[in-house]
């Protein structure tokens, strides 16, 4: 089953943008903002959470061998 990612755009009366991105850990959730935020245009500030700070998971890490 694929992993769900959400991004979720607020845009702010005075016009400011905000989004957040859940379901991605690391910053692998950078790149998945990389295009929006270029359109966008320069970035005020940005807040890590902390599943920006947790490991990323993939097969190889799951993964353990014993050398025969």
């Amino acid at each position: 089953m694929a992993e769900r990612h959400d991004l979720n755009i607020v845009i702010t009366e005075s016009g400011d943008v905000e989004i957040q991105v859940q379901g991605i850990s690391g910053p692998k959730c950078l790149k998945t903002t990389k295009v929006i935020e270029e359109e966008l245009g320069e970035i005020l500030w940005r807040e890590r959470t902390s599943e920006y700070y947790k490991k990323e998971t993939n097969i190889e890490d799951d993964v353990h061998t014993k050398e025969i």
